[in-house]
């Protein structure tokens, strides 16, 4: 159980305290509609599509912002599992 407690808090650290991109971009003075589509963009760029389709202007922006981020991340993300595994 200790090891596990452990686990979670330096996930929670190398995760930028374990904040949702919502709560981060909310904390750096985004729009809410706009952090709402971030948020949203970012998971559907990581290949779990998630997109109010009754978005505002700032919605949509986020969105699209995110989705390309999360998308750029998923890729590195793959990119580097792909080569670390390959050579063990």
């Amino acid at each position: 159980m200790k090891r596990r407690i452990t686990l979670i808090v330096l996930l929670c650290a190398t995760l930028g305290g374990c904040k949702s991109m919502y709560q981060k971009c909310m904390d750096a003075g985004y729009p809410d509609a706009y952090c709402r589509g971030l948020h949203d963009g970012w998971a559907s760029g990581w290949g779990r599509l998630q997109k109010n389709l009754d978005g505002t202007d700032l919605y949509d922006e986020g969105w699209e912002d995110g989705m390309r981020t999360g998308a750029a991340a998923a890729q590195r993300n793959s990119t580097w599992a792909a080569s670390h595994w390959n050579h063990h």
